[in-house]
């Protein structure tokens, strides 16, 4: 550039930049020979982070969170933590010693854990107990994580050997007496066992719920199973134990061991020539009668083999070879409905012919039994020909199908455990001759690194290249809160994943339209889309619709993920309207003449929504199991709970709902539409000068008769308020500055045990005095609602100067720590928060699909049907 007069300007040196500073910085340094080598060190190590975290690691932490497998879809649940108890040694090595003992063993000398666990049907009292004995690095997938401080446990093992303690007398020849009593006592053991757990504080604190008990042999804990049916027990079947002992809801089906050479071989025809096998004791008892039928039907048949013979290592070769060579093996009912040749015959990749009406499955959730087994209802399979000649009828292409899903699935059928031994076979090693460090993969490349700095290009390159990638690891690493984009697909892609149906309008915008007709609106009100829901207690209705209506990128921290494909669901929403459909016709006032009939019909809108969804695929192809529907006013969808019952139903309660229609096993409880405003203040004591305080219908139906006592004994109570009032922009005023200023809040049962205000004493953070004895609370497995809330038996309640001198005897202290706790549970009833109550309803409903996939595989392949109320539709042991 030339200057005014045309002269050439005088070349000045550059000014040093960052990058020519940092450069030179950079040469300064590495020519210092130690520090050359741990820049380098760091360097790379950063850089070979950055390359790793961005690009190779899509996955969350596997600390803190785990996906569970619920059928096709997983779901993420955090890791659950179990305590196995340390428990005495008579329950565990133990019992294996005196097995030991009884087989003319020795007496075992010092530490018993060395012995070996005897092989038998029912083994995964031990598979499991080894598994928490191993490093949890080794326990690579796992679900659970084992904690070794009892405090921090959700669930507590009971590592006790039931089924092997119910075998260590070995069985008598029948008519045979014996020499000596036997020395060991099954029955004993069983009362030792709960007579320790009944000591425990960790027993004591729950009643044993919390507690996982393994009880495969159907005889197992027989002689206790009344003081620990309160546990979840894990079970080979329900054959011995009655309905409020065990079921489906609370208990776990699991495998038994198979005993015979797993098949190692692929799906074939040509080697399998036998049709039909069967090896296993002819005679049984009780609905095992069937063998006797089933063997006279078949011992006669061509290319079928069927077997008498007890267990033992010869026997089982010879089922082994039997199972490896045949195309279908016969499964009927033993004196239990499950017997172990089912998963013999699963890692055979032999077809399971099941013939047990009454059989429950293990994994059920997860496995669908229909495309590995042939069910045959007993009453089919005992008539001459009929079970032969059904076997004969499947194709070569149908039987490779099966044995290739039977390949997929024989792992579940409890594969060996293979144990790490933690020192070599002398016990110790012998001290290694000094040899010279091989070069490592750290030493090579500072070698190769010197190299290549040599050259002059690469020399000022390679410094830039690695600041940056440092730079972008330490951004990446410590300053950047958000999950990764790869971390964040993977999370959606295990979220469970939801269908919104496009309902008709009638049932949506409809109602909300001739809700307002009915209260004088105009007819034309254009895009009925546009339309404001109104308000009223039983909205989640109307946020969940709103919420799945929103883009994902608004649904932060939701569990769920909306598809547009219904075949890549496994949830369907019902948006139907059904509160808010009940009051599109306001109620009239007691005397007065109706004009003129409505125009809406709740109840032909009901009818109409159940024919829809009856003609709708997906709704057919599960009877309405996978289907979610919101019924939150106690009378929403009455007159078509029947047809719709196998629905994940969201209720305020179970009030008007039989047991066969809704239950906590299947369902939801959701939370009232807090109709008032949020206390936005802090917890204090001062600021609530009113003791205790109640607004509402004084007269109701039902339960909510002991609302009248309760008036009259309270209402001239020194710092008490209860006023009569009903629902009203004004009454909702009143309650609101009652409840901000009132340290406890009264929530009598109404003509259903909930009421909206226990929901506005939340969001009040006034303490909930709760006067309903059989009242469903929302979200239970989360909250603790005896940190939130004073509960208090109706008889106790009704007696004069009871309920008032239980609540003069808080201390403030007592009641800032309840307010303290509202404080931070007020979210999870707040439907307008980002992650409050919409999310967290999606949370409980997706924390019922496993059941749901349990429910619709097993509903599938029953031969015989069971009443409306099976043992998944109620749990019997929890909630009666």
């Amino acid at each position: 550039m030339n200057d005014e007069g045309g002269a050439k300007a005088k070349a000045r040196k550059p000014k040093p930049t960052t990058l020519s500073n940092s450069h030179a910085l950079f040469n300064s340094t590495i020519r210092k020979p130690f520090l050359k080598q741990i820049l380098f060190t760091f360097l790379l190590v950063f850089s070979l982070y950055a390359l790793f975290n961005a690009f190779f690691n899509p996955t969350l932490d596997p600390a803190s969170s785990v996906f569970l497998t619920a059928g096709v879809t997983s779901v993420k649940y955090p890791a659950v933590k179990v305590y196995l108890y340390d428990l005495p040694t008579r329950f565990t090595y133990g019992v294996i010693n005196h097995h030991s003992l009884a087989r003319g063993g020795s007496r075992a000398a010092g530490d018993k854990s060395s012995l070996k666990y005897p092989g038998h049907q029912h083994m995964s009292e031990w598979y499991l107990f080894s598994d928490l004995n191993r490093p949890d690095s080794e326990r690579v997938g796992s679900p659970v994580v084992r904690v070794s401080d009892p405090e921090d446990a959700e669930l507590f093992f009971v590592p006790f050997f039931s089924s092997l303690s119910l075998i260590v007398n070995p069985v008598r020849p029948a008519g045979s007496v014996p020499e000596k009593p036997p020395v060991y006592s099954d029955e004993e053991n069983q009362e030792a066992l709960v007579e320790w757990l009944e000591r425990q504080e960790y027993w004591k604190r729950n009643n044993g719920r919390d507690h996982v008990i393994v009880a495969s042999d159907p005889n197992a804990m027989y002689r206790v199973i009344d003081r620990v049916k309160n546990s979840v027990l894990l079970v080979s079947d329900f054959g011995r134990v009655r309905p409020d002992q065990g079921s489906l809801v609370k208990d776990i089906v699991v495998p038994y061991s198979h005993r015979i050479r797993t098949y190692p071989g692929g799906v074939s025809i040509d080697k399998r020539k036998t049709l039909l096998f069967f090896m296993g004791n002819r005679y049984r008892k009780e609905g095992g009668k069937i063998r006797d039928t089933l063997f006279q039907i078949l011992e006669n048949e061509k290319d079928v083999v069927v077997k008498h013979g007890a267990q033992s290592r010869e026997s089982r070769r010879a089922a082994s070879q039997g199972m490896h060579t045949s195309k279908f093996c016969l499964h009927p009912a033993g004196d239990t409905p499950s017997a172990c040749r089912l998963f013999d015959a699963i890692v055979s990749l032999c077809i399971p012919v099941i013939v047990s009406d009454s059989i429950e499955l293990p994994f059920e959730d997860t496995i669908d039994y229909r495309k590995i087994a042939v069910f045959v209802e007993t009453a089919s399979a005992i008539k001459p020909g009929y079970l032969v000649s059904k076997l004969r009828a499947f194709t070569s292409d149908r039987i490779l199908e099966y044995q290739k899903e039977l390949k997929e699935l024989h792992k579940v059928a409890m594969p060996p455990l293979h144990l790490k031994p933690t020192m070599d076979e002398g016990g110790g090693a012998k001290k290694a001759k000094a040899r010279k460090p091989k070069p490592t993969f750290l030493t090579n490349s500072h070698a190769l690194f010197h190299a290549t700095i040599r050259k002059p290009f690469l020399k000022q390159f390679l410094p830039i290249l690695f600041l940056i990638i440092a730079l972008y690891a330490l951004f990446n690493a410590f300053l950047n809160p958000t999950l990764h984009a790869t971390t964040t697909a993977t999370a959606k892609n295990h979220a469970v994943k939801v269908y919104l149906y496009d309902l008709p309008t009638r049932f949506t915008y409809g109602i909300i339209h001739h809700h307002s007709l009915a209260r004088g609106a105009s007819r034309d009100a254009g895009d009925l889309s546009s339309l404001k829901y109104p308000g009223h207690q039983h909205m989640s209705e109307w946020y969940l619709f709103s919420d799945l209506s929103r883009p994902e990128s608004e649904r932060v921290g939701s569990p769920i993920v909306r598809v547009s494909d219904p075949d890549e669901a496994d949830l369907f929403f019902v948006p139907f309207f059904s509160s808010l459909s009940l009051i599109v016709n306001p109620v009239r006032a007691p005397g007065s003449v109706q004009e003129k009939a409505p125009v809406y019909s709740d109840e032909k809108n009901q009818e109409a929504l159940v024919e829809w969804l009856k003609g709708q695929e997906y709704w057919k192809r599960n009877n309405g199991r996978d289907h979610v529907i919101v019924a939150s006013d106690p009378n929403a969808m009455y007159r078509v709970i029947d047809h719709v019952k196998n629905s994940v139903l969201l209720v305020s309660d179970f009030g008007r709902v039989r047991p066969d229609q809704g239950s906590l096993v299947k369902d939801v409880v959701v939370p009232y539409s807090h109709r008032i405003r949020s206390y936005q203040g802090d917890v204090s004591v001062d600021k609530r000068g009113t003791l205790l305080f109640f607004m509402g219908n004084r007269y109701r139906k039902e339960g909510g008769k002991v609302r009248d006592t309760l008036f009259q004994i309270l209402e001239n109570e020194k710092d008490v308020v209860v006023k009569h009032g009903a629902q009203s922009r004004e009454s909702r005023r009143a309650a609101s500055q009652g409840m901000h200023t009132s340290k406890f809040c009264l929530h009598p049962a109404g003509d259903t045990p909930s009421a909206c205000r226990l929901f506005d004493a939340i969001v009040s953070l006034c303490i909930p005095v709760i006067v309903s004895d059989s009242i469903e609370l929302p979200f239970e497995d989360t909250i603790d609602y005896r940190k939130i809330a004073v509960f208090v038996e109706t008889a106790s309640a009704i007696k004069p100067g009871y309920l008032v001198s239980k609540l003069r005897a808080f201390t403030s202290d007592r009641i800032l720590e309840y307010q303290k706790e509202l404080k931070e549970v007020k979210r999870y009833f707040e439907y307008d928060e980002l992650d409050g109550a919409v999310n967290e309803i999606w949370r409980q409903v997706s924390r019922k699909l496993p059941l749901i996939k349990l429910m619709i595989n097993r509903d599938k392949r029953l031969v015989k049907k069971e009443p409306d109320c099976s043992c998944i539709c109620v749990n019997q042991t929890v909630l009666r």
